[in-house]
């Protein structure tokens, strides 16, 4: 079971990734001309694309999982939500380590953050006795 501090990390998290999702698969429109003017090599065009999107059906993915548990169609567990926690603390590092400070490595961590938070808070998985 959830307790009510619980399910509100989990819902300001998957608020935080499907806001961050958005306005980055809006941004594509922004930057779609500046790449495509760039006269990189074609491979280089498309790769650049494809991971621009790919990080927001990402944190789409993961708003999805954290729908699910706060919907009670997956049951919430401590390594889940750990595990999931690894996804924006990555991307964060990766942020940070090729363009610098910038905004969203910041949500990326709150929203880590959270994640770690809401898993402290669930009750370690127990697996049934094999011998009952």
């Amino acid at each position: 079971m959830i307790t009510r501090t619980t399910r509100l990390l989990l819902v300001v998290a998957s608020l935080l990734l499907a806001a961050g999702a958005a306005v980055h698969a809006l941004a594509f429109r922004i930057a779609l001309p500046v790449v495509d003017a760039s006269g990189l090599p074609r491979f280089y065009l498309g790769s650049f694309k494809s991971l621009w999107l790919l990080d927001s059906i990402t944190q789409l993915v993961v708003t999805a999982i954290l729908a699910a548990i706060l919907l009670k169609q997956l049951p919430p567990s401590r390594g889940l939500l750990w595990l999931l926690a690894v996804i924006p603390v990555a991307t964060g590092a990766m942020l940070y380590a090729f363009l610098g400070p910038f905004a969203p490595e910041y949500v990326f961590l709150i929203t880590a953050v959270l994640l770690v938070a809401a898993g402290w808070r669930v009750p370690p998985y127990r697996a049934a006795s094999l011998s009952q």
